[in-house]
């Protein structure tokens, strides 16, 4: 590996340790040093803040996926070009059932996350409800060896409009309970 991986790898390992410590210590960040920007969000209109919120939290939570997937990427393509995706290769039969479980799973996740009553499980079950989300979408937009059928095509469109609007309302619930 070299030493762009290298500190590639390092970066998100530590950003996901940040991530993990501010989610299960219970530490207030408006407490921090970081308390200056949620001063500086209080007296921007909400029509803005809101948005700038929601992205600084998303980044904050799952930014760590950016620097190691640049290093995981890579180890994750044929040698052969990279045309075709060497990791996971599924029948139809066994995709279906990927999919019907990461489904049950997101909503297992959305469910036992007590959206409106913000806790650490509450992100904790959030970040399992968006890695099954973005797992299901690199599944359905993934370049397949066979072509995929049109009962799975239709079972995976309908799991990802629901998932997107289970993430949709996780994100509206942690966004007004801090209001």
């Amino acid at each position: 590996m070299n030493k762009v991986r290298t500190i590639l790898l390092v970066f998100g390992g530590f950003w996901l340790a940040v991530a993990v410590w501010v989610v299960f210590s219970h530490v207030i960040l408006r407490e921090t040093r970081i308390g200056v920007v949620a001063q500086f969000l209080d007296k921007v209109p909400p029509t803005v803040g809101k948005p700038i919120f929601l992205l600084s939290w998303a980044i904050l939570l799952l930014g760590w996926m950016v620097p190691v997937g640049l290093v995981v990427w890579p180890l994750l393509r044929k040698e052969t070009g990279g045309s075709q995706n060497g990791v996971v290769t599924l029948t139809p039969r066994d995709e279906q059932f990927v999919w019907i479980v990461c489904t049950y799973a997101a909503g297992l996740a959305f469910l036992t996350s007590h959206t409106f009553y913000v806790t650490a499980g509450t992100f904790a079950s959030g970040a399992v409800l968006l890695g099954i989300t973005a797992f299901l979408f690199w599944m359905r937009f993934r370049r397949r060896q066979t072509p995929r059928t049109k009962g799975l095509t239709i079972m995976s469109n309908t799991a990802l409009a629901l998932l997107s609007i289970v993430v949709v309302l996780y994100l509206l619930g942690v966004a007004t309970w801090y209001e």
